[in-house]
């Protein structure tokens, strides 16, 4: 029955897809802006349970239990700015977004201090808040009304609080004093992805900080996504742009004597990550080599080029990248449906094992409607991610996953409950 349902469901999905793209080309704004919104509408709701729960396949089948560990991370020594409802917790970003002027910034926003226009690289401090109830993959956020006529609330939300912008070498001093006070010391960063402001960018990031129980300095690399759904190519050219700024971006986290370096990308900003990384391998390989951990979760790549153009730039890496990818996500379906090839992150044509890549199976993981999300709305994918940053394990040896042997080479698959 789920099967059935999806099936229904996705070729509603492709039509609504290809008219928007017909929209977009006949230039019809009134049409574009109200099918805008009701995507943005289903992107924000929970996805049917019928649709998202698949049914097991008996070709997967490993030895050991089925049931899907979900690890809550122990946060009570991560975060020491504890309000009465909610915990605080302060990040480090990069942006190269523009600068917005003040006298055109909401003084209730503190995003608004950027806009999404393109910039040079600032940095600085922002504040967000957790709910004391907040559920780990939960992206706490208030609905459409709510958010007209109340706005975030910290005590139900996950809040940007405050942002405050600092001198690059002042802030790059701090992380660098925080990291030489700790034994094993790490250092964690976010790419966000298309269709992102700066505001959700940092309350992903914050959210991302706390489910996964990371106490050292955390940092989030937020570039000039336009936040709006018909903005895909614009998107795609700004994350282009931006990749000599994640060069310079990683030189900076590989310098700060870190024991272990993370970089955490979703969506269209893997591709901005993967391709800063490749540059950096060919400028600096001793610097790219102290990235120690990279997450790729549900890559707007082209299949071809990250195999053939971007994985061998990444021999010299400790470690194997960790990409996810599931055949449930619309959204790189209707990604290929714009640039015309395949991407990695959609195992919709079959997964096929890489050379230095961890390749994880995450379909059927509850996620948002476009089942593009499921990196941080879904709790059993999260606590693969909190495994592999505490223990280091490779994805073999990770109680959450088992193996699928294929002639290629093995991959694994995310065990759901």
């Amino acid at each position: 029955m789920p099967k059935f349902i999806f099936r229904v469901v996705l070729p509603i999905l492709v039509v609504l897809a290809l008219g928007y793209v017909a929209m977009l080309r006949t230039g019809d704004d009134a049409s574009v802006e109200e099918l805008n919104s009701s995507i943005e509408e289903l992107s924000e709701a929970p996805m049917p349970e019928a649709i998202v729960e698949a049914e097991p396949e008996a070709t997967v089948e490993a030895e050991g239990s089925f049931e899907a560990p979900v690890i809550e991370p122990d946060v009570s020594a991560a975060h020491e700015a504890v309000e009465e409802d909610f915990v605080k917790v302060s990040m480090y970003y990069a942006t190269n977004r523009g600068l917005r002027p003040e006298a055109e910034r909401d003084p209730d926003d503190p995003s608004s201090r950027y806009n999404n226009e393109r910039g040079t690289m600032r940095y600085g401090v922002a504040d967000i808040s957790i709910p004391r109830d907040h559920r780990m993959g939960h992206l706490e956020t208030p609905n459409w009304l709510m958010k007209k006529l109340v706005g975030f609330e910290p005590d139900k939300h996950v809040t940007l609080l405050d942002v405050r912008e600092w001198d690059r070498d002042k802030m790059l001093a701090e992380v660098k004093e925080k990291l030489a006070a700790v034994e094993d010391s790490a250092l964690l960063a976010f790419v966000h992805g298309y269709n992102t402001s700066y505001r959700k960018a940092a309350r992903r990031a914050g959210q991302l900080t706390y489910d996964l129980g990371f106490t050292g300095p955390s940092i989030f690399f937020s570039w000039p996504s336009q936040d709006r759904t018909e903005a895909y190519t614009v998107d795609s050219q700004n994350a282009e742009w931006s990749v000599p700024h994640m060069t310079e971006f990683l030189e900076h986290l590989t310098s700060r004597e870190a024991d272990q370096v993370i970089v955490i990308a979703h969506s269209m900003g893997t591709r901005l990550l993967t391709k800063g990384l490749a540059r950096l391998a060919d400028k600096d390989p001793e610097a790219a080599a102290r990235v120690t951990t990279v997450i790729l979760a549900a890559p707007d790549i082209d299949a071809q080029i990250f195999r053939e153009e971007l994985l061998p730039k990444f021999k010299a890496l400790p470690r194997a990248i960790t990409l996810y990818a599931s055949d449930d996500d619309t959204a790189l379906k209707a990604s290929k449906a714009v640039n015309g090839f395949h991407r990695i992150g959609d195992a919709s044509q079959g997964l096929f094992p890489m050379p230095g890549v961890d390749l994880i199976d995450a379909s059927g993981a509850k996620s948002d409607f476009f089942g593009h999300t499921y990196f941080g709305d879904n709790a059993t994918i999260l606590s693969d991610m909190y495994e592999l940053l505490q223990s280091l394990n490779a994805a073999k040896d990770r109680p959450g996953l088992m193996q699928v042997d294929t002639p290629d080479g093995p991959y694994w698959k995310i065990r759901l409950e």
